[in-house]
């Protein structure tokens, strides 16, 4: 990088980092989003119950879920994904049958 300049951007109003190659050329400018900074994910994404890599596993038990519980998945309490398992599914002849009455009452009214 030839130079840098940290600044409060006059329109958005958040910190700007610009950013010059060695010849000069401006970079996209990068903007703060939060102060601090919000990192995620703030959790390991594979958890696993041995604290050793690939030396403790053996080619069998890469592969098996047997011997260990399934975890949850991280975004299970995510409010932008619902999951109602309560609820029954549509049945598919409901949709059939509507559909082919939906056809033939259309026709007849493009007839008419």
């Amino acid at each position: 990088m030839q130079k840098y300049a940290v600044y409060t951007d006059p329109y958005h109003g958040v910190l700007r980092l610009d950013l010059y190659q060695f010849d000069g050329s401006p970079m996209n400018p990068m903007y703060i989003a939060y102060s601090p900074p919000l990192m995620l994910p703030t959790q390991t994404l594979n958890p696993t119950t041995t604290a050793t890599g690939a030396a403790a596993t053996t080619g069998a038990s890469k592969r098996s879920v047997g011997e260990e519980e399934l975890v949850l998945p991280l975004n299970k309490d995510a409010k932008h994904i619902k999951r109602d398992t309560d609820s029954k599914p549509i049945d598919a002849t409901w949709i059939w049958w509507t559909g082919i009455a939906m056809t033939v009452f259309g026709g007849a009214a493009y007839l008419l």
